[in-house]
């Protein structure tokens, strides 16, 4: 190898070492710059690590908060429903005073009324010859039949309720004296003191008392044999007994209805009346009046010609009869029984029922029989 091939040789190794010192520098740059940079990293990731367990700690906290006010939240919800329950409680004990209140005030509303009307009572009826004992001792004459005494103590005590103003006791006066007249027969008079009534009663806008005084028109033109009149009446009267809800009277109305029907010859129509009347007599449980009815229907049809049915509506009535010790519907009943029998030529029976249903009665009819078979065999006719 020659000089200038060492040379040049030596000249490329130091060339070498000079760029492998540079990489050399260059790496040992690059290796710091890497640790710095893990070192940077890593103090970044201690930081991150230090925020999450403060993040961590900081959750925890907050959950360990947010329980303690869900228990709170518990306590005040539990505290809530027992106040809303105990509002309620009150609210429901605030109705009840206010209710008992309300009763109390209109019962002591009631008492101080009546005070007021007896101190009235007093004030008024306290210096007359006592209008309520007067209209009292009418009506007991009226039930013993003295109606021109009735009439006198009737007329008294409607001059003294004119007097004092009580349109009440002056329409039950007017009402009753028209009845009382209706019983002597003095038809005229009866009409002329129920209108007076009728128009008081309209006035003072007493409709149970209109209905009333209607009703008696009506009784008094059957009387007359007006019957188209007294259903007329009867009809106006019927409307107010279901506009005020008096089932009571409604039947009686019907009953009325049912009977001047059957005066008339219609019948049907009677029966449709008088079955419409036995129906509310049952609902209001009024025994007498079902008895009345039964009887009433029975005659319809007596006249309709059905016998049985006949029979057997007078016999439900007369058992009524009967257990209400009815005796003008018991003898009313066997008499009605009696046209029935005879109808169907049970004469016999037809005799019992019109004398009565005695031991002696039928020992009587046996020998009129025993009479009439011996005397019939006599003159040859059995």
């Amino acid at each position: 190898m020659g000089q200038a091939q060492i040379q040049e040789a030596q000249q490329a190794v130091k060339t070498a070492r000079s760029n492998f010192q540079k990489l050399q520098v260059e790496a040992q740059q690059q290796l710091q710059a890497a640790i710095q940079q893990v070192s940077s990293k890593q103090e970044k990731a201690d930081k991150a690590q230090q925020a999450a367990s403060t993040a961590e700690q900081n959750l925890k906290q907050k959950t360990t908060e947010l329980e303690q006010k869900q228990q709170q939240l518990r306590v005040a919800s539990q505290k809530v429903s027992s106040a809303e329950k105990q509002a309620n409680e009150a609210r429901q004990a605030g109705e009840k005073a206010a209710r008992i209140r309300t009763q109390a005030e209109g019962k002591a509303q009631q008492a101080e009324d009546r005070q007021k009307k007896a101190e009235q009572a007093v004030g008024t009826l306290g210096t007359t010859l006592g209008r309520l004992g007067i209209a009292r001792s009418a009506i007991d004459f009226y039930a013993l039949g003295d109606y021109r005494k009735a009439i006198n103590y009737l007329k008294q005590s409607l001059k003294k309720a004119q007097e004092i103003k009580d349109r009440q006791g002056e329409g039950y006066a007017l009402a009753n004296l028209g009845n009382v007249y209706f019983a002597l027969g003095d038809y005229a008079e009866g009409i002329d003191f129920h209108k007076h009534h009728l128009a008081l009663v309209q006035k003072i806008q007493d409709k149970r008392g209109e209905g009333q005084a209607l009703s008696n028109l009506g009784n008094v033109y059957r009387a007359l044999g007006d019957y188209d009149r007294a259903i007329e009446y009867w009809q106006q009267s019927l409307s107010i007994a279901r506009i005020t809800s008096d089932r009571l009277f409604e039947g009686l109305v019907l009953r009325n209805l049912g009977v001047v029907y059957y005066f008339k010859g219609e019948n049907p129509k009677a029966l449709e009346y008088l079955q419409q009347s036995l129906a509310i007599t049952r609902e209001v449980q009024d025994s007498r009046g079902e008895g009345q009815v039964l009887e009433n229907i029975g005659n319809v049809y007596y006249a309709l010609g059905n016998y049985d049915k006949a029979i057997e509506d007078l016999q439900h009535s007369r058992t009524i009869a009967q257990e209400t010790q009815e005796r003008q519907t018991q003898g009313q009943v066997l008499g009605d029984l009696g046209n029935v029998y005879y109808g169907l030529g049970e004469y016999a029976i037809a005799i019992l029922n019109h004398l009565g249903k005695t031991k002696k009665v039928e020992s009587l009819i046996k020998r009129c029989f025993e009479l009439l078979e011996i005397f019939t065999t006599q003159i040859g006719l059995l």
